[in-house]
C-alpha cells in the first residue's frame, strides 16, 4: 500500500508537468506570453526546491519515480520561465518579473512570505522547534496552492486572451485531487496532515472554475481558420 500511495503522490505532479507542457506548446504556437502570470510559476518553481530538500526525510528517496517527477519539474518550469521572461517577452527582464498591474498581495515574494510565515507554525513535525525540515513540506504544499491566486487574477483581468490554456488548468486539477488522496491516505493512517489537505483543497477549490467553464465550452471550440479564411480548406 505504502508504494501505491508513492506512486499517487508522484503521478500527480506529473499531471502538472503535463498541463505545462501544453501551455508551453500554446506559448511557442502563438509567440506571446499574454495571459500566463510568471508569478505563479516563480512560486511553483520554488516549491519544486522545498521538494528537493524535504524528500530527503521522507520515504520518497527510495523511490525512483520521485528523480523524474523532480527532473520534469525543473525543465518544464524552468523553461516555461525562460520563453515568459526572455524568449517571447515584449518587455523587459525586469518589467516581466514585476508586473504592476498585478497587485501586491498576489506578488510571488509576498505569497512566499505569508507561506513560510504559515509553514513555520503548522508543518508535519513536532511542534515548538525553530527550525524542521518538515517545514518545507507545508512550505512547498502552501505556495503551490496560493501560487494559483496570480494565475487567476491574470485570466480575469485578460479575458479577451486566448493565450492561456484551460487544458493546463484541467491537468493542474488532477494533480491536486491525486495529491488529495494521498494526503488524506497518510491522515487515515494517523499521520495527522489535516492542514495540507486543507490547503490542497482550497486550491482544488479555485482550479474548478475554470475546469467547469472549460468543459461547458467545449463544444464552442471552432478552428480560426474556419472563421477568417472561409475559401480554405479545413480537414
Amino acid at each position: 500500500m505504502a508504494n501505491i500511495i508513492l506512486w499517487v503522490f508522484n503521478i500527480g505532479y506529473i499531471f502538472q508537468h503535463i498541463g505545462t507542457l501544453i501551455q508551453i506548446k500554446k506559448i511557442e504556437k502563438k509567440r506571446s506570453t499574454e495571459g500566463v502570470c510568471v508569478d505563479t510559476q516563480i512560486l511553483f518553481f520554488i516549491g519544486a526546491l522545498a521538494r528537493v530538500i524535504w524528500i530527503s526525510d521522507t520515504q520518497l528517496k527510495n523511490f525512483w519515480l520521485t528523480y523524474v517527477e523532480l527532473v520534469l519539474a525543473f525543465l518544464t518550469i524552468s523553461y516555461c520561465l525562460y520563453i515568459c521572461l526572455v524568449k517571447y517577452s515584449q518587455a523587459s527582464f525586469l518589467e516581466s518579473l514585476n508586473r504592476t498591474e498585478i497587485m501586491i498581495i498576489m506578488r510571488w515574494y509576498f505569497i512566499l512570505v505569508v507561506s513560510s510565515v504559515l509553514a513555520f507554525f503548522f508543518f508535519p513535525g513536532n511542534s515548538g522547534q525553530w527550525w524542521d525540515v518538515q517545514m518545507l513540506v507545508s512550505l512547498s504544499i502552501y505556495i503551490e496552492a496560493a501560487g494559483l491566486l496570480p494565475q487567476i487574477f491574470i485570466t480575469n483581468k485578460e479575458k479577451d486572451s486566448n493565450n492561456f490554456s484551460s487544458l493546463y488548468l484541467v491537468f493542474l486539477s488532477i494533480s491536486r485531487v491525486m495529491r488529495l488522496i494521498f494526503w488524506f491516505r497518510m491522515y487515515v493512517d494517523s499521520n495527522g496532515f489535516g492542514f495540507l489537505i486543507l490547503a490542497d483543497f482550497i486550491h482544488c477549490i479555485m482550479v474548478s472554475g475554470f475546469v467547469w467553464s472549460f468543459f461547458k465550452n467545449l463544444d464552442k471550440f471552432t478552428l480560426p481558420q474556419a472563421i477568417e479564411r472561409p475559401d480554405k480548406r479545413i480537414f
